[in-house]
C-alpha cells in the first residue's frame, strides 16, 4: 500500500487508540515510521492507560483495559477484523479496508506491540527497524553490532541487562545513547547500517 494511503488509515487508529494509552505513548512504527513508499502493514508501539472498565450487567466479554475495549468497539465499527494473535503483548488484527474506501485483494494487518514505560525505548526502536538495524542494536559490539558488550539483550523480555540489572530505557534517544549512536532519523537507519558495516 502507498506511503499516504497507509497514514491516513494508521492516523485514524492511533487517533481512536491514544486517548486509551499514557499520554504520548501510542506511537506509528515500522515502514510507515520510515516513511517507506510501499507498507506492508501499520505497526503500533503503545503503552496502555492504566484500569480496565467495569463490567456492565449481561456483557458476555470481559475487557482487560480501556485499550482491549476501544480494539473491541474498532471490530463492531468493521473497521477491525479478525485477531491474527491475540497476546498480552502483541496483537495482530486484520484491518477491514473495504471500510476506508481501499479496495483489494491484499490482507492488510493491524500490528499492535504493548510495551512497559521503562521498555518503550528499546521497543520503539526496534519495532521501528529496519530489521538490519534493530539486529545490530542487540548484537553485542564483539560481534560487529552497536550493543555494548557489557550489555546482554534479554530476547523474550526486549530489554537490555547491564551486570544482571535491567537498564531503564524509558525515551528512544536512552537506547540509541546506550548504543553510543546519538539520534539517527527513522528514514536514514538502513542507510547507517550500511554505512557502517
Amino acid at each position: 500500500m502507498n506511503y499516504t494511503l497507509a497514514k491516513s488509515i494508521a492516523d485514524y487508529l492511533v487517533g481512536e487508540l491514544r486517548e486509551h494509552c499514557l499520554p504520548g505513548f501510542c506511537q506509528v512504527a515500522g515502514g510507515l515510521r520510515r516513511e517507506k513508499a510501499d507498507v506492508h502493514d501499520i505497526e503500533i508501539v503503545c503503552i496502555p492507560a492504566p484500569g480496565m472498565p467495569r463490567p456492565e450487567f449481561g456483557q458476555k466479554r470481559i475487557f482487560t483495559s480501556y485499550l482491549d475495549l476501544a480494539l473491541y468497539r474498532l471490530e463492531c465499527a468493521g473497521r477491525l477484523g479478525r485477531r491474527e494473535k491475540d497476546g498480552p503483548r502483541q496483537k495482530q488484527i486484520a484491518i477491514n479496508l473495504d471500510s476506508f474506501g481501499v479496495r483489494t485483494a491484499d490482507r492488510f494487518f493491524l500490528d499492535l506491540f504493548i510495551v512497559r514505560p521503562e521498555t518503550w525505548g528499546i521497543q520503539f526502536t526496534l519495532r521501528t527497524g529496519p530489521d538490519v538495524f534493530s539486529r545490530k542494536c542487540v548484537t553485542p559490539r564483539r560481534n560487529k553490532g552497536f550493543l555494548p558488550d557489557d550489555c546482554e539483550y534479554i530476547r523474550g523480555e526486549t530489554r537490555i541487562e547491564r551486570s544482571g540489572e535491567t537498564v531503564p530505557l524509558p525515551d528512544e534517544e536512552n537506547f540509541l545513547d546506550l548504543l553510543g549512536l546519538g539520534w539517527i532519523e527513522p528514514r536514514d537507519r538502513a542507510a547507517y547500517v550500511e554505512a557502517h558495516s
